[in-house]
């Protein structure tokens, strides 16, 4: 597998996806017609048209948001994998005698341990709404 863009990702408001570690300069020309010169870090030009051609730029904007978020999306995926991997674990042990008649809270401890084991930090969950919110186009959580 060949490696991405580094990340993070960024939309610059009107077609341009970029990626700030990257420093190489080049030109290209939006659909517009209009030639940008001396660009850096361009990962990708975001373009949308509904069925009947119109240029539609909230889907341009919605589109741009997504792709921006590519790498975050993708280390939030290898994140759920282990947490489900982790609670499979516990699962699999609520049977056994060290679980067997546990209280909630020893059994809650037994799932927070296999996170961390899994390597899952703290708060996947604001992380995931925060992602989620960053590309909806809404606020993102507190």
């Amino acid at each position: 597998m060949s490696a991405w863009t580094p990340g993070p990702w960024v939309f610059d408001g009107e077609v341009a996806v970029k990626s700030a570690p990257l420093t190489k300069a080049i030109s290209y020309t939006t659909a517009d017609g209009t030639t940008h010169h001396g660009e850096t870090g361009l990962v990708a030009l975001v373009y949308a048209c509904a069925p009947d051609g119109d240029f539609k730029t909230g889907t341009v904007d919605a589109n741009a948001r997504l792709i921006a978020a590519a790498p975050d999306l993708y280390a939030s995926v290898r994140e759920l994998r282990e947490a489900v991997a982790a609670a499979m674990r516990v699962v699999a042990d609520l049977d056994t005698m060290h679980l067997l008649g546990a209280s909630a809270e020893a059994r809650q401890q037994r799932f927070a341990d296999e996170l961390k084991i899994a390597g899952v930090a703290n708060g996947f969950g604001k992380r995931a709404d925060d992602l989620l919110a960053r590309i909806n186009g809404s606020a993102v959580t507190s």
